[in-house]
Order: C-alpha cells, then structure tokens, then sequence
C-alpha cells in the first residue's frame, strides 16, 4: 500500500513538472515572440535583443532543471 502511494506520487509529480514544463516553453516562444515582433520598432544596437536572449537562457536552464527533477521522479517508478 505504501508503495502503491509513493508511485502515485512520483507519477503525479512528474506530470505536474510536465505541465510547469510546457509553461515554460510557452514563456520562452512569448518572448521570442516578442522580440520578432517589437526589435525592428527598437532599433538600440542590440540591447533588447541580447537582453531578450539572456532572458531565454535562463528559461532553458530553468526547463533543464525542471527535466532533470522529472527524470529522477520517473526512474524509481516500482
């Protein structure tokens, strides 16, 4: 029974994680988005853009953790 509770858990963690996962991905097509959109309006040398990118970067290590955590839920899956 406990066992049967543990997996659930793990399961049910992994999916959440997969749904924060999308959010994320949706956060970093929004902001690419919106540098397609508004960096020709904003011509400043780049800055935008290269502010725009870093904020991606962290996006992606933030999606790296979150797929990590999720892995480590699903291989001790019973």
């Amino acid at each position: 029974m406990l066992l049967k509770i543990i997996e659930w858990i793990r399961l049910n963690g992994a999916s959440i994680i997969g749904i924060v996962q999308t959010a994320v991905k949706l956060l970093k097509e929004f902001i690419t988005a919106i540098v397609n959109l508004l960096f020709p309006l904003f011509p400043d040398n780049g800055k935008f853009e290269k502010t725009v990118l870093a904020i991606r970067g962290w996006i992606e290590k933030i999606d790296g953790w979150l797929e990590k955590i999720k892995g480590w839920l699903l291989s001790f899956i019973i």
